[in-house]
């Protein structure tokens, strides 16, 4: 079977450029390309969290994209995994620093995991996920019925760190793109 490398979480989003600035604030993420349409319209940014690996690829289609809901067919939410429980009282303190509202750290009686939820700009759920050492222990396996719902069935990123430097595109038509990479 070929070989998987790594992963990289393309999202839909309203305004890149806001959105872009919205997860380098939070996450500590730096910009390592983006498309600028000829117009000048910013169609995509991607960026790279250096430490995790964690990329997100930010997409503007330049058309309103609605408003978003974890209850319709594609994506329910995004999930960032954190190696300490403790991380994630670190993570509701850099929240409250940026005045992002949150869920504070939530510990859910059908699991020994936490989790601290929030939402980015355009309304997409994301999460803090700390996962419990011993997934089988008897009070986690008493609970093996809730895990079986689709509530219970996050998307978890968890990606090898690959450094990458910054690419400009520069566009003359719609067809004739160059990259400084």
């Amino acid at each position: 079977m070929p070989e998987i490398i790594g992963e990289v979480v393309v999202r839909t989003v309203s305004d890149a450029k806001r959105s872009a600035a919205w997860y380098c604030d939070l996450l500590g993420a730096q910009e390592t390309s983006r498309y600028v349409q000829p117009e000048g319209h910013v169609a995509l940014v991607h960026l790279g969290e250096l430490r995790s690996g964690v990329e997100l690829c930010l997409v503007d289609h330049g058309a309103d994209p609605g408003t978003f809901t974890e209850f319709r067919a594609g994506l329910d939410h995004l999930e960032f995994l954190v190696a300490e429980r403790s991380d994630l009282d670190a993570w509701a303190a850099r929240l409250d620093e940026l005045g992002i509202r949150h869920s504070g750290v939530k510990e859910p009686f059908y699991t020994a995991n936490s989790m601290l939820t929030f939402r980015d700009p355009d309304n997409i759920q994301l999460e803090f996920f700390w996962r419990a050492q011993s997934q089988s222990s008897p009070e986690n396996r008493s609970h093996a019925a809730c895990l079986d719902t689709p509530s219970a069935w996050p998307m978890r990123v968890q990606l090898m760190p690959r450094p990458r430097k910054m690419a400009t595109w520069s566009c003359t038509a719609a067809s004739t793109c160059d990259s400084t990479a």
